[in-house]
């Protein structure tokens, strides 16, 4: 668990107000105050774009894009301002496939819902955990001659 929680930057993406007001109100509790909100896939990648979050913390089911869409471009080096971002996917689904999907796109950890103020932190916990052993992004590198 992270020493100082007033210093992590999360992200929180889900198209329901309802959730995203309880996941903040979550966060807010444990001491994390550096919190944005977007309500979609396209939204977070604007934010990010000009501010660096330490973690995500993405619904599975949004429109027009959707947690896993999220994920893939903030895995891609070409489309994403910190491919190494931890993702946290807050789900009701938690049949193997859909796991399995999302894993392979990315994802760090797992919420199913119902949620818990216990099961968010640790979640998100372990992610901050991984993102700290995990390799600093690659600087991309243009040879001029």
């Amino acid at each position: 668990m992270p020493q100082d929680l007033t210093t992590v930057r999360v992200l929180i993406v889900d198209d329901n107000a309802h959730m995203r007001s309880i996941l903040k109100t979550v966060l807010d509790t444990a001491g994390i105050h550096d919190v944005r909100e977007a309500a979609d896939g396209s939204m977070a990648l604007m934010i990010l774009s000009s501010w660096r979050a330490d973690v995500a913390v993405v619904d599975y089911h949004m429109a027009p894009m959707n947690g896993i869409e999220l994920t893939k471009r903030l895995r891609s080096p070409e489309d994403s301002p910190d491919p190494t971002l931890p993702v946290v996917m807050i789900t009701g689904h938690a049949d193997t496939q859909r796991v399995l999907e999302a894993r392979q796109a990315g994802i760090t950890e797992f919420v199913v819902k119902p949620v818990t103020a216990k099961n968010v932190l640790e979640k998100l916990n372990a992610a901050l955990g991984k993102r700290s052993r995990a390799a600093p992004p690659q600087q991309r590198v243009h040879w001029v001659g």
